[in-house]
């Protein structure tokens, strides 16, 4: 089934874009993409960063199979956490699977080498790279594009870079150590939150040397002692970093090694950068369970909560969602848009140029797409892959699920079931 509708908006004022027109439409494509099997719920399937493809595990009598776009693979005795993975560019589908005593990675229908189990695979940002945590024996290595590392009492794969750089978090007689380019780092008790900077040149994570206090260590050296420290942020060219440290009564901001104070009340989210690192954002929370975004150090108006910290790529623009008395809307320079029931994580998103924002919306029982402040049709369940991406400057593909009660004979007579039906779709801006 195929449509093409039009939508029209009512009058809207943003302060996104002065050269907005008044009435905005939206062109929306759907195409049919089957039913789902019956006991299937719609948050067991997994879209592609890019919206474009689904999949999900289905039970084949006593086995299973991975469904990619409605195409089965070849059947396993069982798909670890019953999941079925894209890499982040889209092209390639990952799950690992056990045969009889052994496991293994599938990558695009193509089977990696067996151990006794394989797990937590990893990609680098752009997909081109994959590893993933395997066992022999009692000893655990990271594979890395099909490459064995070296046996440690335990590991975890922290980070993967475009460039060929690749960091492990590797455990040796009860302590951890990062292991960078397959070279062992400094003991620690305990190694969390490795990153590595969006251009793979930089490093940070949290370490302990004992139960009571934290540090972050970044490009390999120690920051100073809290009593917790969260994980850090880096901005998108690697030129800044920043954390909060600190229990939750008296946290500390801390960018480029500096301790910030916030203008008015007390730290409470991640920090985020601009994607030209001139600016960072962050929420504090005030008296009365407020919260509030501060913008270079200026404090915005309170809401009772705020999440989904976003800038445009351009770096000029930032937006977020705010609740107010049980309400939920976006705010774009301070401009409040919307009225929603709830608003899907991670699913704000600016375009490309930095000119149209859309989100994944609710109300009543019903889920929508907005695009600059236009819905779209209502479905029972919007699909998103781990974050809502634009497709260009002015389109957005999701995927959309509609959910009704029908009636089924049973050998024990009638029961009412779910029958749900997959859409590829498609939202774009009219010229």
């Amino acid at each position: 089934m195929r449509r093409l509708l039009l939508i029209c908006a009512g009058f809207l004022t943003l302060a996104l874009l002065p050269a907005y027109a008044a009435q905005l439409r939206l062109q929306e494509n759907e195409v049919s993409l089957g039913r789902l099997p019956e006991r299937l719920l719609p948050q067991q399937v997994t879209v592609s960063p890019d919206g474009r493809r689904t999949a999900y595990v289905a039970q084949r009598g006593t086995r299973v199979v991975a469904v990619v776009n409605g195409q089965e693979a070849k059947p396993y005795d069982w798909i670890v956490r019953g999941f079925v993975g894209f890499t982040p560019d889209s092209k390639h589908v990952i799950y690992q699977v056990r045969r009889g005593p052994k496991m293994l990675t599938v990558i695009d229908g193509v089977e990696a080498k067996e151990y006794d189990s394989v797990d937590n695979w990893v990609c680098s940002p752009a997909g081109s790279r994959v590893g993933y945590v395997a066992k022999r024996g009692p000893k655990y290595l990271a594979v890395i594009d099909g490459v064995e590392g070296k046996e440690y009492d335990n590991v975890r794969i922290a980070a993967l870079s475009p460039s060929g750089r690749t960091a492990i978090i590797a455990e040796i007689a009860g302590k951890d150590c990062l292991v960078v380019d397959g070279v062992d780092g400094r003991l620690y008790q305990r190694i969390v939150d490795a990153k590595m900077s969006p251009d793979g040149k930089r490093l940070a994570f949290r370490a302990q040397r004992n139960e009571n206090s934290a540090f972050m260590v970044i490009d390999g050296l120690p920051g100073n002692a809290y009593p917790a420290v969260e994980p850090a942020e880096f901005s998108l060219d690697g030129s800044r970093v920043a954390y909060a440290a600190g229990l939750e009564t008296a946290r500390t901001l801390v960018v480029d090694a500096a301790e910030i104070t916030p203008p008015t009340g007390k730290f409470s989210q991640a920090p985020v950068f601009s994607p030209d690192a001139k600016r960072l954002a962050y929420v504090v929370s005030k008296e009365g369970d407020t919260a509030a975004v501060v913008l270079d150090q200026t404090p915005g108006k309170a809401y009772d909560s705020v999440t989904q910290l976003r800038f445009s790529p351009n770096g000029k623009r930032l937006a977020y969602v705010a609740t107010k008395a049980s309400r939920n809307m976006l705010v774009i320079d301070d401009a409040e848009i919307g009225q929603y029931d709830a608003i899907t994580p991670d699913s704000l998103a600016f375009s490309p140029d930095s000119q149209h924002l859309a989100c994944i919306a609710r109300r009543g029982d019903k889920e929508f797409v907005v695009l600059d402040g236009a819905e779209s049709n209502p479905y029972d369940r919007i699909l998103i892959g781990e974050s809502l991406r634009f497709a260009d400057d002015r389109s957005i593909h999701v995927i959309a699920v509609r959910d009704r009660l029908v009636t089924r004979q049973r050998e024990d007579g009638p029961a009412r079931i779910h029958q749900r039906d997959l859409f590829a779709l498609q939202l774009r801006l009219a010229e």
